[in-house]
């Protein structure tokens, strides 16, 4: 990966560019992913839908927590479209309505108001529409591309029974995740200053599976981040450690896991019954979980091997 200049003056920048004059400059390059551009228009409507996703003010301090993180999200959602492009991958507008129409149920919404909501805020639907469609695109990508390697047997389906009878009575745990993954070995710093600033947007009232969905690489991110009931020994053992220290409600992080930085909100707690799922639901659980390993690494890959060129100090919303 080359990347020619580092993210923190561009906080800097976003937050010192006041002047309304400025406006002019917002279809200015803001970076540049390989052959595909990133403005600095698209990079402060993505820090809008993120503040109002998670129902915070716009802010100059809020902005400056959102701004870094964006920015990542929107050069790996570049990444993501290229790959799906170029895979010949297709999400029809029947797609993104019906998305759509599910956010707007997570939120006690018709999809009018839920549009009409993004409006009176001040963001187009065509932006979110547009989020939506990368969303469901490196989705499907993940699904045909790796079809085969996320196989699960009727043996795997067989041994996850006879774990889960195995520890009947023992605790299980409802978690939510915001994955945030360390491509480089010199950038985990900047990713752990990253997942700082969301826990602050957190502890200030933000909605967690608004952010989850705006910034984590975790294929739980278009679910809100939520993982769904995990026993100690199934969770990375930084994730196991954390949760059992937990009371529900709480949220916890940055923690190092494998690949990166996450931050976990307590969902619920209960006893295993020794009743496992039916076979399909187990088979779609593992499916998921060896997909979203396989698209973590698939990521890494691609962001390493990318031309990636931050241009512009970042300017305050004009």
């Amino acid at each position: 990966m080359l990347l020619k200049r580092c993210l923190v003056p561009l906080l800097a920048g976003f937050l010192a560019w006041t002047s309304p004059a400025a406006a002019q400059d917002t279809m200015q390059i803001a970076a540049v992913v390989n052959d595909d551009v990133i403005t600095v228009i698209d990079l402060l409507v993505r820090t809008r839908v993120a503040l109002v996703a998670s129902n915070q003010q716009d802010t100059p301090e809020n902005r400056a927590r959102l701004v870094v993180p964006a920015l990542r999200n929107l050069i790996d959602e570049r990444l993501k479209q290229q790959v799906a492009r170029a895979a010949e991958i297709e999400i029809s507008d029947a797609d993104v309505e019906e998305r759509m129409r599910q956010l707007a149920a997570q939120n006690n919404m018709s999809v009018d108001d839920f549009k009409q909501g993004l409006m009176s805020r001040g963001i187009l639907v065509d932006n979110f529409t547009d989020q939506i469609r990368a969303e469901l695109g490196w989705v499907r990508f993940v699904q045909v591309w790796f079809r085969g390697q996320a196989d699960v047997s009727d043996k795997d389906i067989d041994d996850q029974i006879a774990e889960s009878q195995k520890h009947t009575g023992t605790p299980e745990y409802s978690i939510a995740e915001i994955f945030l993954p360390v491509y480089a070995a010199d950038e985990d710093t900047l990713v752990k200053q990253n997942a700082e600033q969301l826990m602050q947007q957190l502890r200030a009232g933000a909605d967690f599976p608004a952010l989850a969905r705006q910034f984590s690489q975790s294929a739980t991110a278009s679910n809100g981040g939520l993982i769904g009931w995990s026993r100690a020994d199934q969770l990375d053992p930084a994730v196991a450690g954390a949760v059992a220290m937990m009371t529900p409600g709480n949220v916890t992080g940055p923690l190092p896991v494998a690949g990166g930085y996450s931050i976990l909100a307590l969902r619920d707690v209960r006893n295993n019954s020794g009743e496992p799922p039916s076979r399909e639901e187990i088979r779609d659980q593992l499916r998921r979980q060896r997909l979203d390993r396989l698209a973590r690494g698939y990521l890494t890959d691609l962001r390493n091997a990318a031309y990636i060129d931050i241009r512009v100090q970042i300017p305050q919303s004009p």
